[in-house]
């Protein structure tokens, strides 16, 4: 399984946004338009900051994984 601390990708932050368990959201500036929308408008609703990454591709990168990645949600530590 991936890092424990973070999900990546669209349905993975979506999922963990709905059940209150993201600390803080990254997403990349060239994300499709209207997932960009949902993911700000739940973070929005459930007060989660929102960091821009430059790209999907500088977002993968960075996160350690070999392709572009639109969104990744920093997961809350245990108890919070």
């Amino acid at each position: 399984m991936g890092d424990p601390k973070r999900v990546i990708g669209f349905r993975e932050t979506l999922r963990m946004l709905k059940q209150d368990k993201v600390s803080n959201v990254i997403l990349a500036k060239d994300t499709d338009d209207s997932m960009k929308v949902e993911i700000e408008e739940l973070c929005k609703e459930k007060q989660v900051p929102v960091k821009i990454a430059k790209s999907r591709r500088r977002l993968g990168f960075s996160s350690g994984i070999e392709r572009p990645a639109s969104v990744i949600a920093v997961l809350k530590e245990p108890g919070q």
